[in-house]
């Protein structure tokens, strides 16, 4: 098919009285073609009709395809029991060709921004290798939206903890921040409402306020509004990542923050020159930063557990046992965790892995769990010196005394070492070989067998049998 120019060149040397052949060979095309062309008279090119089977049924199909709700599937299926042989792709084209369920296809715009008017932010999940493991994390990136300038970092995690800390670290990069910030419509930031409806979050709105700027969300399913920082995560994901191998999440952003050095400092072709030059001229809009940055961090109240742990998420962290009970303040920041009584710090950890189920117990609240020994265990008295000094089997007996009476059996082991003066030692030491392996430490019944066994040795004397000596005999 010739195109319209050729169509309008065969009617106007026709018109200028030569013949189809020739004309044919002046334009290199078939005399076919000139006489098509000449019969329809016209240097437009006709529209091309086919014949279908649904030709006079444009009113049915619409009315079809509203009942089935858009779904062209079930409008073919609603079709066939009306119209034989009429196949999906027909009904497919039919439906292109007459604009039924057609969405008018609309320019995309452009988004021109002037020095300091505005920042674009968002985050896309990555998978990168991490320590040989592939880890899943957020990649979290903050553009200028006049030079491009760019600022990166990966987290573990997305909070509004790690969204206000990046910032942050970005607007510091930057050395201040735009007017207005544009962001999607996370809940990280967003309270509720979307688009020009969103209301921020307390936390977020002060954040901005602090740096000089506000938050604002597109609107919904219009990402384009913020496309100078869509398009980047494509490039980091093909660009900064392959190739390079990180050993921890420090090491990956510290080459990732090269990285943005180096991508800054590169021309780019649809502005005509280089990020990190425009950047001159915009930094002098930018809202200066405060005169202090505070770090950033997030407070939460908890009590010590009877074990000496606080709990943060599914992680431990060790306080001083004297704080068991106790409702302490925790405050989390991006790499520690600070706990607080009141105003003084009383602990600092560093910041676990989140979902690890870790503990961190410093050394100064290492608890001694062996047995402290009972008061005045480890200094005997003289009576009990001078005992076991005299004959070893009096050691296992006085050991096993001092047990059987309460506190330190001061007074058993006197009345013990007040026997072995008075009685002749020979006895006192069978009576107490003869009681230890019975267990048998009442001293009324040893004197009694001390005396019995006198009395076997030297004198024939008759004791009135009783029940405390029944085993005597």
């Amino acid at each position: 098919m010739i195109d319209e120019e050729k169509r309008a060149a065969i009617l106007a040397l026709h018109a200028q009285g030569h013949g189809k052949h020739k004309i044919a060979k002046m334009l290199g095309i078939s005399s076919n073609t000139v006489q098509t062309v000449l019969r329809s008279g016209a240097a437009a090119i006709p529209p091309m009709k086919r014949p279908t089977a649904l030709d006079g049924l444009t009113e049915r199909v619409v009315e079809l395809f509203h009942q089935c709700k858009g779904n062209l599937v079930r409008v073919h299926e609603k079709l066939l029991e009306e119209v034989a042989g009429v196949s999906y792709t027909t009904l497919r084209r039919f439906c292109a060709r007459h604009g039924i369920g057609q969405k008018p296809k609309v320019p995309a715009g452009t988004y021109d921004f002037g020095p300091g008017a505005e920042m674009q932010h968002d985050t896309s999940p990555h998978k990168v290798v991490i320590g040989g493991k592939v880890r899943k994390l957020q990649c979290a990136t903050l553009v200028l939206a006049h030079c491009r300038m760019i600022f990166g970092q990966v987290y573990e995690r997305w909070t509004r903890l790690t969204a206000r800390g990046f910032l942050s670290a970005a607007i510091a990069f930057f050395g201040g921040a735009a007017k207005r910030c544009v962001v999607d419509n996370s809940n990280v930031v967003l309270l509720h409402g979307v688009g020009k409806d969103a209301v921020m979050t307390a936390e977020m709105t002060a954040f901005g306020e602090r740096f000089g700027f506000v938050f604002i969300a597109h609107a919904l399913k219009k990402p384009n509004r913020k496309g100078k920082v869509e398009r980047p995560f494509h490039f980091v994901e093909h660009n900064f990542y392959p190739g390079r191998t990180f050993t921890d999440l420090a090491d990956c952003n510290g080459q990732f923050l090269d990285w943005c050095d180096l991508k800054n400092g590169k021309r780019k072709e649809s502005l005509q020159a280089r990020p990190i030059d425009l950047f001159a001229e915009e930094r002098l809009h930018l809202q200066p930063l405060p005169a202090h940055l505070p770090e950033i961090f997030a407070a939460e109240v908890r009590s010590v557990d009877l074990e000496g742990w606080v709990r943060l998420y599914t992680n431990r962290y060790s306080v001083p046992a004297k704080l068991i009970g106790t409702e302490v303040e925790v405050r989390e920041y991006l790499d520690k965790v600070c706990i607080y009584v009141g105003p003084r710090l009383i602990a600092m950890h560093p910041l676990l892995t989140f979902g690890t189920r870790d503990k961190n117990r410093l050394p100064e609240h290492e608890v001694d769990w062996t047995p402290k020994p009972r008061k005045g265990q480890h200094t005997p008295i003289a009576e009990e010196i001078q005992l076991r000094a005299a004959d070893t089997v009096f050691g296992g007996y006085i050991d096993g005394l001092k047990k059987h009476h309460v506190g330190r059996g001061a007074q058993a082991v006197k009345r013990l070492l007040k026997m072995w003066q008075e009685l002749p030692q020979e006895s006192v030491l069978a009576a107490v070989r003869k009681a230890q392996p019975y267990g048998m430490y009442d001293l009324k019944r040893l004197e009694k067998m001390a005396l019995k066994h006198v009395a076997g040795d030297f004198f024939q004397l008759k004791f009135a049998p009783d029940a405390d000596n029944e085993e005597e005999k």
